[in-house]
């Protein structure tokens, strides 16, 4: 989403080296400060699921590897 949104030539070798680097994910710690005006959707896309995940846990009754099943 990163190289999607922002799509630099520096930010997608970086995201491409960190996955190679860190086949099974990172963390990227952020500065503070105003976010740029092109980042502020994915911005606010990424803190909704940080926050929170999209259905919790408990709502989830079954998943059989490929469908989820959950209470509404």
């Amino acid at each position: 989403m990163l190289k999607r949104t922002i799509g630099t030539r520096e930010i997608i070798e970086l995201v491409n080296d960190l996955y190679k680097k860190y086949p099974n994910g990172f963390v990227a710690n952020i500065k503070k400060g105003k976010v740029p005006k092109k980042s502020r959707g994915l911005a606010r896309y990424l803190a909704r699921y940080i926050v929170s995940p999209p259905i919790a846990l408990k709502r989830i009754i079954s998943y059989n590897g490929k469908e989820v099943e959950y209470l509404v």
